[in-house]
């Protein structure tokens, strides 16, 4: 290890003095007028949105059509083995195998934070996606959705 380390930073810096001289070999080629620096920039690369995500505000009044229906809840649990369980768990958690590979975290069904939001807001979020949450527009229809989400509440949703 304590080589792989040595290696590592003599790689590093070599690379830097490699760049710091060919830096200063174009500054020669230059007329007086320009400027060059060899200064190293370290930049964080663009990571996903991971602000608030909020629906549209004409989500918020749109009422499951199916809620508590028994074969809604029976058709929503196979449409959430198929679709949504590798991601957020067989307890719906937010911790299926697949969950370990995203940049944002899962939604966490069993969280009342989640249930704050609308049965319209959680919708939209399925048919629409974003980021690492797959948009299941043209994959699933308005009922296999409607049917996940009935499926949701009566499993995951903590009556208070």
């Amino acid at each position: 290890m304590k080589y792989l380390i040595s290696f590592f930073t003599i790689a590093v810096v070599a690379l830097a003095c490699t760049a710091s001289k060919s830096i200063d070999n174009t500054a020669k080629n230059l007329d007086d007028q320009s400027t060059v620096t060899s200064e190293i920039i370290v930049a964080p690369l663009a990571g996903p949105d991971t602000s608030l995500w909020v629906a549209p505000a004409e989500t918020a009044d749109v009422v499951n059509p199916m809620a508590g229906d028994e074969d809604a809840i029976e058709e929503g649990m196979m449409v959430y083995k198929r679709n949504c369980r590798s991601c957020h768990g067989k307890l719906g958690n937010g911790a299926g195998v697949g969950a370990a590979d995203l940049t944002t975290p899962a939604a966490d069904f069993t969280s009342p934070e989640f249930w704050k939001q609308s049965e319209g807001s959680i919708f939209w979020k399925i048919e629409n996606g974003r980021n690492d949450m797959t948009s299941f527009k043209g994959e699933l229809d308005e009922d296999q959705i409607w049917q996940v989400i009935t499926y949701l509440e009566a499993t995951f949703k903590t009556q208070e």
